[in-house]
């Protein structure tokens, strides 16, 4: 079993992408509640998550490709990745991602919607 605790934060950081990549991550079984809140690191988003597994820690990905979106204000589109690496265990974990979004510094935006696979997009707003 995983030795991380349930409640445990994963601290990810915007990458940005010249694409997105097509390529389709392990699906997550839930994504919601995000929070945009600023901290010491800067302006950060936080994503509640949950997926399947339990026999390793699995890797979260943010990434963004530099656009905005057409909204006033804008927003910034980032898409969450996720890899299960190979864990076939049948739990439900539940994790806490707080997203860095330095990388989106000085986009303009003011809010970030947040889209990950088969899944409703979470909208938080933050001041970038």
């Amino acid at each position: 079993m995983s030795s991380a605790p349930q409640n445990e934060v994963i601290l990810i950081a915007l990458k940005r992408v010249d694409a997105v990549p097509d390529k389709p991550s392990d699906l997550l079984l839930g994504i919601a509640d995000a929070t945009g809140g600023t901290g010491i690191a800067g302006p950060f988003v936080t994503v509640k998550v949950s997926y399947s597994g339990g026999e390793v820690e699995h890797d979260f990905f943010a990434c963004w490709d530099g656009s905005l979106l057409k909204s006033f204000p804008p927003g910034v589109p980032i898409r969450l990745l996720h890899d299960n690496k190979g864990d076939a265990a049948k739990g439900i974990m539940d994790r806490t991602l707080q997203i860095n979004l330095h990388e989106a510094v000085g986009s303009g935006a003011t809010y970030v919607v947040i889209e990950a696979e088969g899944h409703e997009a979470v909208t938080a707003t933050v001041d970038l």
